[in-house]
């Protein structure tokens, strides 16, 4: 009996430590350096491997996307008096580098997102920006011809670009169509005078830099 425990006691042992041995914890995939995966990418299509080749494709594209809606958020209007810009957007951003969102970006385009807070937490300001989607081009029309807008709704002309007030209830929202993007600012707190005031003409130019540059 004594022998069938002593060899029992090193089983349970080796068990013990062979679940262990499975247990992982697993940290996220860094991305690639750019000029890394760039060089990886053409040395793919060099090689015909076209598979692979649109695998680092897309993930090269994820990249780009994460600095572009960086640039874009750091364009957007300053927070108005009162109020504080929210930080973070990291999640967002960091989205962007998914390969799923790195291609569905070709037909929806991406988004970027930056909200304005009170002091006193009550009031809040949104900013939703549509970047380089096919989709927002059919809106133009719309935007174009004062005779199809709804009565809340108003026209607003910029230097170059034209932008459109609407009022729901207590909700403002300003959509501003810069080329292929959208620029929409949502808020039940403010009347349109604070809304137009925070998206001067020298505003709209500076979010328009980054969103065609």
């Amino acid at each position: 009996m004594r022998k069938l425990a002593l060899t029992l006691v090193p089983l349970a042992l080796l068990s013990t430590f062979s679940l262990a041995a499975l247990q992982e914890r697993v940290k996220p995939k860094q991305p690639q350096d750019f000029a890394a995966l760039h060089e990886e990418v053409g040395a793919l299509w060099a090689s015909e491997s076209w598979s692979q080749c649109f695998a680092k494709a897309q993930e090269l594209v994820g990249i780009i996307g994460v600095r572009r809606s960086q640039a874009i958020r750091a364009a957007l209007p300053a927070a108005p008096e009162g109020y504080e810009k929210e930080g973070g957007g990291n999640d967002a951003d960091q989205q962007q580098a998914n390969p799923f969102a790195a291609a569905a970006a070709g037909i929806a385009g991406s988004i970027v997102e930056q909200r304005y807070r009170s002091a006193d937490k009550r009031k809040q300001i949104s900013v939703t920006v549509h970047a380089g989607s096919p989709l927002i081009k059919m809106m133009q029309v719309w935007v174009d011809n004062p005779a199809m807008l709804g009565p809340d709704s108003e026209l607003i002309k910029y230097e170059s670009y034209n932008a459109v007030l609407k009022t729901s209830g207590k909700r403002l929202e300003l959509q501003i169509m810069i080329d292929d993007n959208l620029v929409s600012t949502q808020t039940d707190d403010e009347d349109d005078e604070f809304l137009l005031a925070m998206w001067s003409d020298a505003a709209v130019k500076k979010a328009a830099a980054a969103l065609t540059k």
